[in-house]
């Protein structure tokens, strides 16, 4: 097994997954927002499909939740899963407050805790990802733990 994994993985007859420890660190966050840099829409996702061919945009969340114009099945297995309320926003999508915080920076994952909003994952880490849920869900661990 591979260091990236090692960090998140037990292999044992106990087995620790991202989304066990995710359920563990749940209680110092209320919510999590993927925040997509697109619009949605049936006008904004064309946009952004033209303009992803063209090589004009490009969303690194995009890549790893969807393939084509659907949800990846690990993506969808995630979402069942995962013990934090995840929700997925388009740019039009977003409530002021997070539209405010993340201005410029999308896209991005953004945590929710008494209100307040908090970086998760910047457009970088999402990057680093490389349109892998496995690789996300290590890097999205990491960033919750060290919060905790």
């Amino acid at each position: 097994m591979d260091n990236q994994h090692e960090d998140f993985i037990q292999i044992s007859e106990n087995r620790y997954t991202v989304v066990n420890m995710c359920r563990r660190i749940r209680m110092n966050m209320d919510k999590l927002y993927g925040v997509y840099n697109a619009d949605g829409g049936i006008i904004g996702e064309l946009s952004y499909v033209i303009g992803k061919i063209r090589g004009k945009v490009h969303c690194a969340l995009c890549d790893i939740t969807h393939k084509g114009i659907s949800k990846k099945k690990e993506w969808k297995a995630l979402e069942r899963k995962i013990d934090i309320p995840f929700e997925l926003v388009h740019l039009n999508e977003q409530k002021k407050e997070l539209e405010e915080y993340t201005a410029g920076k999308s896209p991005c994952v953004v945590g929710e805790k008494n209100g307040d909003l908090v970086m998760i994952l910047t457009s970088e880490q999402l990057e680093e990802c490389k349109k892998s849920v496995i690789k996300f869900e290590a890097i999205l661990h990491k960033s919750l733990q060290n919060r905790n």
